[in-house]
């Protein structure tokens, strides 16, 4: 054979390992990596791995963005929170004048409101905002299964009234009354 002298030896083997150099096969020779080339017997450095949403050699990018699906651009494909979630570009469908005033939530936690709404009065725009957004999961909870069902959870866990509603309504499910419950422990 043309690659190989007398003795069965590569004339050119430049890297020692048994393979004539125009014999070699470059690719990736990482079993370990997911592009790895059976065949190949040089490493050319094109190794790849698997990225957090499973594409090989990818940037995650087709798998990451908010996971909350409370948020307004919660994202159903993402597996990887990029902490981008947004809760204000989609808040309440309740006020329905976009006012910003949700009277029946006020009921809920007047001094919060009372807070707020002094604070603006004041023409301290960006302290009122803050003091809104702190409690926006919250109106965000008592909304989620509709008017009334959040508001009677939360006045139920404040021993304002009882949890009780006459149908066509229900009562909140357990999972979201445990969510409401939650947040009055953690931040009311």
């Amino acid at each position: 054979d043309q690659f190989f002298d007398c003795n069965g030896n590569c004339v050119n083997d430049t890297d020692g390992d048994g393979v004539c150099d125009e014999l070699e096969i470059a690719g990736c020779t990482d079993m370990s990596a997911c592009n790895y080339d059976a065949n190949a017997t040089d490493n050319d450095g094109s190794c790849l791995s698997l990225d957090a949403c499973g594409i090989c050699g990818g940037d995650s990018s087709s798998c990451i963005g908010c996971t909350d699906v409370d948020a307004c651009n919660y994202n159903e494909g993402a597996i990887v929170d990029d902490q981008s979630c947004e809760y204000e570009s989609c808040f309440c469908p309740e006020d329905i004048n976009g006012d910003g005033v949700i009277s029946v939530a006020a009921g809920c936690i007047p001094k919060q409101f009372s807070n707020i709404i002094n604070i603006a009065l004041k023409n301290d725009a960006d302290s009122s905002r803050k003091h809104f957004e702190d409690i926006q999961r919250l109106l965000i909870l008592l909304f989620k299964e509709g008017n009334p069902t959040g508001l009677k959870a939360a006045l139920s866990i404040n021993k304002l009234c009882e949890n009780i509603l006459r149908l066509p309504l229900i009562p909140a499910s357990n999972k979201l009354y445990v969510e409401i419950e939650n947040y009055f422990l953690n931040n009311i």
